[in-house]
């Protein structure tokens, strides 16, 4: 398959499958030295020791790493592993500070669709038998990159999302409340007030793009009956985060 040009992703678990899975795409990159970066991805990387984190970073495979699916699963994780080795799932902290390239997602339908929910637990690593490794969390501003530019410059999307520039896609959600300085508690429960992609409003409960007490909400070009902002098109000089799950 990398042969053919096929991005291959490996889900490891586990430490014994973090290193089956580095010694094969090890292998692979031995066999295959012009594999474009990005080609090999190491998904969830659960248990990753910091010998295996270094083996993964100096190889260059980027990790997927999905808090929704540590947080649906740890009452059975505790129980069956116990709470030390399960607060180990997931070292964020490490991951980030050692350099890995790395992305946020949900593992749906494993986990919850919900980016917010999963900034919520990657900074708190809150869980509901009660904080896993608290000292594995990050930052809410990392959280949030790992859903949006990370996430975009992850699968080589970044000259077209994953930020707010001119020129890129207009994909984005806006939230009721700011997710970087409200209350922690909040990012659980928080959702989207209006989500447009391809500068085409697709959730506006609200009407915020329709409202006429205050005029449009969005500039002519992200209008959905057409401009540049029209749906599947980019709207210069308008633009989005975009959130990677």
């Amino acid at each position: 398959m990398v042969r053919a040009g096929w991005k291959v992703g490996v889900h490891a678990w586990g430490d014994h499958a973090v290193r089956a899975t580095l010694d094969a795409f090890e292998a692979i990159l031995a066999d295959q030295p012009g594999t474009a970066p990005g080609t090999l991805v190491l998904e969830h990387a659960g248990l990753a020791r910091p010998d295996q984190r270094a083996r993964a970073i100096a190889l260059g495979i980027p990790v997927t790493v999905q808090y929704p699916l540590l947080y649906g699963l740890s009452p059975a994780l505790v129980e069956y592993w116990g709470r030390e080795r399960a607060e180990q799932i997931f070292p964020l902290r490490e991951w980030l500070d050692e350099g890995a390239v790395l992305s946020g997602g949900s593992d749906f339908p494993n986990g919850k669709y919900d980016p917010m929910a999963a900034i919520w637990g990657m900074t708190t690593r809150q869980s509901p038998v009660g904080p896993l490794g608290p000292g594995h969390a990050i930052t809410r501003y990392e959280a949030a990159r790992l859903h949006t530019a990370d996430a975009a410059r992850f699968a080589g999307d970044e000259q077209i999302r994953g930020t707010l520039a001119p020129g890129k896609l207009a994909d984005f959600a806006a939230y009721p409340a700011d997710p970087l300085s409200c209350p922690v508690d909040e990012l659980r429960g928080l959702q989207p007030a209006l989500t447009v992609v391809g500068g085409f409003p697709c959730h506006d409960p609200h009407g915020l793009t329709t409202r006429g007490d205050t005029g449009p909400a969005l500039a002519p070009s992200l209008r959905p009956e057409g401009g540049p902002g029209g749906p599947g098109r980019r709207a210069p000089g308008h633009t989005a985060r975009t959130t990677q799950t």
